[in-house]
């Protein structure tokens, strides 16, 4: 077969740099370097892509950071940061490169109820500003009505769901 990107065939060899440039990957279990700092997590995919560290990435690393709650904690080692902050580490890691689409596996589900909604409302200000697309897996149905769309997948189907 053939893979298509925006209608664009795309070889095996360019697969990686347009999966690269085109998705920001939330993870549930977060997939975080241990042995680095929250910022220093952040920018590895950066990082990966350009492989130059600038001051103005460097800066972005922090805004983001910040955006997600941890200024506080941007030169903590990762193993010293809560699930919930790992998380938020995971989620501006995801935003770094500033993909089109963000593929998110329960991005809120290590959260309490006040950061929840915080990260929440990040997310739909970042994809309504940079008409992004967020795909986002996730059991907590509190946010339903934010979508445009809404699927459920059931006994190995995947449905739209009736507003």
């Amino acid at each position: 077969g053939i893979f298509a990107i925006e209608g664009e065939p795309v070889s095996p060899k360019d697969f990686l740099r347009h999966r690269q440039q085109t998705f920001g990957f939330i993870f549930q279990n977060f997939q975080l370097l241990k042995s680095e700092t929250a910022l220093n997590n952040v920018l590895l995919p950066a990082l990966i892509c350009s492989r130059i560290k600038t001051q103005a990435l460097e800066n972005l690393g922090k805004e983001l950071l910040e955006a997600v709650g941890l200024k506080e904690h941007i030169h903590q080692n990762i193993n010293t940061l809560s699930g919930g902050e790992k998380q938020r580490v995971a989620i501006a890691r995801a935003l770094i490169r500033s993909p089109h689409c963000l593929l998110a596996d329960e991005p809120t589900g290590n959260l309490d109820e006040e950061t929840k909604l915080q990260i929440f409302s990040l997310l739909q200000q970042t994809i309504k500003m940079q008409k992004k697309t967020l795909i986002m897996v996730t059991h907590d149905l509190s946010f339903i009505r934010s979508f445009d769309k809404t699927y459920t997948f059931k006994q190995k189907s995947l449905s739209l769901m009736e507003s």
